[in-house]
């Protein structure tokens, strides 16, 4: 009977070196994972803001476009005007 309990022990502490050889594994791939995701989300926030800033020079590229439009068409009227006072 006490040469079993040896062995049950031996074996316990057999499993229990192994689990904390899992542990440490384990604990190191979660380090490594939550490096990754932090540079990730680093990436990704720096990717919204360069998506902002492309989307409101686009937005103020489109504004400048009909302000132009609106100018040309103040002078081609401003000119209509000019070329009817001058007959």
């Amino acid at each position: 009977m006490k040469a079993n309990l040896q062995a049950v022990n031996g074996h316990l502490e057999e499993l229990k070196k192994q689990w904390e050889g899992e542990k440490t594994r384990l604990l190191g791939e979660k380090a490594v994972l939550e490096d990754a995701a932090t540079r990730l989300n680093s990436q990704i926030k720096t990717t919204k803001s360069e998506a902002k800033k492309t989307f409101e020079g686009a937005r103020a590229i489109a504004a400048a476009k009909n302000n132009i439009q609106d100018v040309s068409k103040i002078y081609c009227k401003a000119r209509h005007f000019d070329s009817l006072m001058k007959r």
